[in-house]
């Protein structure tokens, strides 16, 4: 975790606490130390946490007397902060990789030929022909929770501008696609996690997943027809 997306997911805590508690306005707040062992985060972050408050006009510091409480939170922000793209990313590696997995395992026969087809379509709607791959691999997890998740994942992935031809999604479609007609769930699971982390501007590789992966979907499977 990058240490802007932990002040800002402290501050959303401090600020649900501060309502939650009804921490009335002029109290003074706990030192910086007493929040960073309530918080579980360093003295950095929390004195990056009362900037963020002070700035949405919660609270004053002073270097003398600390933070004080200046205006009660507003309903609105209450609410949890949107992932950030980052996170997305995180998340659509764990569920996309485990997705291929399941896919080579409990997909039909036609479902992955249909998967092969739209890996080798040449769609002037990139975005588009993208997205339709990954959600027909988590149809073919025939997994209704697998499937939701990664369609709201989806729905919360950018439509970028064209990707360099080396990072290109069809590329490594083409090679998912060849993974899940030989069945094989190991490979098809590390090479969608590092197709996602590749295409997705994360700029990293993600690791390969061990042999010995808890997962169900190592195990060789009766091939569904």
């Amino acid at each position: 975790m990058n240490p802007g997306r932990k002040y800002h997911q402290v501050s959303w805590r401090l600020i649900r606490d501060i309502a939650v508690e009804q921490w009335a306005v002029g109290v003074r707040l706990p030192t910086e130390k007493a929040l960073a062992l309530r918080y579980g985060v360093s003295r950095g972050t929390i004195g990056e946490t009362l900037t963020a408050l002070e700035v949405m006009g919660l609270v004053e510091l002073s270097r003398q007397r600390g933070a004080r409480l200046v205006r009660v939170p507003h309903p609105a922000q209450m609410i949890h902060p949107r992932p950030s793209q980052s996170e997305i990313t995180e998340a659509r590696v764990l569920f996309e990789g485990e997705a291929a997995a399941l896919a080579a395992v409990h997909g039909t026969r036609c479902e992955i030929e249909a998967i092969h087809e739209l890996a080798l379509a040449n769609h002037p709607d990139e975005h588009r022909s993208d997205r339709a791959f990954h959600i027909a691999i988590a149809q073919a997890t025939h997994n209704g929770a697998v499937l939701a998740t990664i369609e709201r994942l989806w729905d919360a992935v950018p439509i970028s501008a064209p990707q360099p031809i080396r990072s290109r999604p069809g590329h490594d479609h083409l090679s998912i696609a060849l993974l899940l007609l030989e069945r094989n769930a190991s490979g098809a699971r590390n090479a969608m996690r590092n197709h996602v982390a590749a295409t997705s501007g994360a700029g990293c590789q993600v690791p390969d997943a061990p042999p010995n992966h808890p997962s169900a979907c190592n195990r060789q499977a009766n091939v569904p027809k």
